[in-house]
């Protein structure tokens, strides 16, 4: 009964994920693809001209998967964001984060030895919580996962197959950048284990969101978990 209560869905994501056909799933796929492109131009421009598109790119996904569900007249609700159960999503991210501020942020915090640069403190904020978090959020939880099921029935089938998209994701920006370096496409530290720890990630964020429908506890969770493993914000 325990277990049942903390991996339910909430009634209006199933709902929403119903409501989903064919022609959904084939957009959450191109828009993927698309997206899957821009990185990989994200990581060129960045070796062949020395200019950092990262946030650009963020926020153009943003606003492209808010285009198509505009395009689609569905609500910005579709992709989580919305003030129900906002709450409870936000706690549950909280809470889950907890480890990462113990065991990660609170000992770097002990090993500052040079002055905090308050610009560079506020941009890593905004790049990681607005940039990295809310946007793969809004665009892979959101707006992706639950779209796919227009198109694969079978919910472990589509929540197997935007956890690989999430994992191969990670690929195409350091791909360009291993490959121009090294002249290998394959980046040598993504390894089966680490694409299995991004799936792995992508089924926590899902169930988060399943549960409450809303993307804050994602986001939240999201946000502590790249700046405690991927950069420590207060390091220059």
């Amino acid at each position: 009964m325990v277990i049942e209560r903390i991996f339910s869905t909430n009634e209006s994501y199933k709902q929403m994920v119903i409501s989903y056909n064919k022609t959904d799933g084939v957009l959450a796929i191109c828009f993927f693809v698309t997206c899957m492109v821009l990185l990989y131009l994200t990581g060129w421009v960045l070796v062949q001209f020395d200019v950092l598109l990262n946030s650009i790119y963020g926020l153009v996904t943003i606003f492209l998967a808010l285009m198509l569900v505009r395009g689609r007249k569905q609500s910005v609700q579709t992709v989580g964001i919305t003030k129900a159960n906002i709450f409870r999503s936000s706690l549950v991210g909280i809470i889950l984060s907890v480890p990462f501020v113990i065991f990660a942020v609170i000992p770097r915090l002990t090993e500052i030895t040079h002055p905090i640069q308050p610009l560079y403190v506020l941009y890593s904020i905004f790049f990681y919580l607005i940039v990295v978090s809310f946007g793969e959020e809004v665009v892979y939880r959101g707006y992706i996962q639950p779209r796919l099921h227009g198109l694969i029935k079978n919910n472990f089938l589509a929540v197997a197959l935007g956890g690989i998209m999430f994992s191969i994701m990670h690929i195409p920006f350091q791909s360009a950048l291993y490959y121009f370096h090294n002249g290998q496409l394959w980046p040598s530290w993504i390894t089966p284990l680490q694409l299995l720890l991004w799936f792995g990630w992508h089924i926590v964020f899902n169930e988060i969101y399943r549960k409450y429908n809303s993307l804050a506890g994602p986001v939240i969770l999201h946000f502590f978990m790249n700046f405690t493993i991927v950069q420590t914000i207060f390091f220059v």
